[in-house]
């Protein structure tokens, strides 16, 4: 009886050891692992979404020089329209055809200056 109780005391406690060890393994071990494929997740999905920004800004840029070359349009023809009502030399003295055609050319300039993206 004597021998039992220290060897039932060793067994008890070596068992509530182990028990331990495996709890908080399971706790927090996993914790870990689960935290880092949470932040490997959130890292790929930072990626895409700065991939999907990018392209936002590409079709944004190539929507405003879409703008700018309808503009340009619009204004040639405006000229055209001018030059044959009025005949072309009546119309290149008149003040509005002279504003379109400093405006165009302002437009066109800053076109020749910035790289197109248009395809």
């Amino acid at each position: 009886m004597k021998k039992l109780l220290p060897i039932l005391t060793l067994i008890i406690s070596l068992s509530t050891i182990t028990g331990g060890v495996f709890y908080v393994d399971a706790r927090f071990a996993k914790d870990l692992e689960i935290k880092s494929k949470i932040q490997e997740t959130c890292n790929d999905f930072t990626t895409r979404i700065q991939g999907v920004n990018n392209d936002i800004k590409l079709v944004e840029l190539r929507l405003e020089q879409k703008i700018e070359n309808d503009r340009i349009d619009s204004l040639q023809e405006r000229m055209w329209r001018y030059e044959k009502e009025y005949g072309t030399t009546k119309a290149q003295e008149m003040e509005e055809y002279k504003r379109l055609k400093v405006e165009r050319d302002m437009k066109i300039k800053n076109q020749e200056n910035q790289p197109s993206l248009l395809k």
